[in-house]
């Protein structure tokens, strides 16, 4: 990443909350969430001074976060109901 200065900071951070706030959407969220885990991080590591905008990235950061966690919690539950109904005789209920 190349240096940023001031505005471009403030581009970048506003950027990495868009991409979290995206990253809400079920299922395509995903790739928008990562990408705002990874671009605020590497926004703060590149840009040593105050960052104006620094609630925006670190919120973007937490929606990204959640997002995943999420995703991961949809498709540890999805699996656990395959599998479920893997175990099962039939795939309909008997009565």
């Amino acid at each position: 990443m190349k240096a940023l200065d001031r505005s471009g900071v403030i581009r970048q951070s506003v950027s990495v909350f868009l991409h979290g706030l995206a990253g809400l959407l079920p299922i395509i969220g995903l790739i928008p969430a990562v990408s705002a885990v990874i671009r605020g991080i590497r926004i703060r590591r590149a840009y040593t001074e105050p960052n104006p905008a620094d609630h925006y990235r670190k919120w973007g950061m937490a929606l990204g976060c959640l997002c995943i966690l999420l995703n991961l919690c949809a498709v540890v539950i999805t699996v656990m109901n395959l599998l479920a109904v893997a175990t099962r005789d039939s795939w309909m209920p008997s009565e």
